[in-house]
């Protein structure tokens, strides 16, 4: 059974049918998840690809891991579990630095 291949440091301006032809390639693509985080000047994006057959993954890695692309770098290696599955993004952007009500200088919270 394939399994997907990560493709990450991608350009948020990559299209799906750009990728389709960059993996075709190295052999039949199953399938393409585009994922694109931020719409700011940094933003990347990242993708998980399909291949038909695990040989034709392996080749893709090969032919396509460190290569540019659009100006970046793009790597290519077996998904893991967690990105074949894809991730909860709504802690993302949870703050790590605001103290609770009850903490802090006393500034902050009920009185």
């Amino acid at each position: 059974m394939p399994r997907k291949l990560h493709v990450g440091n991608l350009s948020h301006m990559v299209l799906k049918s750009e990728l389709q032809g960059l993996f075709a390639s190295h052999g039949a693509v199953r399938n393409i998840e585009l994922t694109s985080l931020l719409k700011t000047a940094n933003a990347r994006a990242s993708a998980l690809v399909e291949m038909d057959s695990d040989a034709l993954g392996e080749a893709a890695i090969a032919g396509l891991n460190g290569t540019s692309y659009r100006g970046e770098l793009m790597t290519v290696a077996w998904a893991t579990t967690r990105q074949g599955k894809g991730v909860d993004l709504s802690r993302m952007f949870e703050s790590r630095n605001i103290p609770d009500a009850g903490e802090g200088n006393g500034s902050r919270g009920p009185h």
